[in-house]
């Protein structure tokens, strides 16, 4: 395998509420249209950081 898609589900996820909660409560958005939460690519120069990463449950 030359390299595989990682997804990040957590700030797929987590960054949205926070947007809206912000939004909600202060009437604040992001300074830019672009969040970056992936996908990105895991090649064999930082698989190992993914899989200690995935161990810890943070990726």
């Amino acid at each position: 395998m030359d390299f595989a898609v990682d997804q990040q589900q957590y700030l797929q996820g987590y960054l949205p509420i926070v947007v809206l909660t912000l939004y909600k409560r202060y009437g604040l958005l992001p300074a830019n249209d672009i969040i970056l939460t992936g996908p990105g690519f895991v090649t064999p120069e930082n698989a190992r950081q993914v899989i200690d990463l995935t161990k810890k449950g943070i990726r």
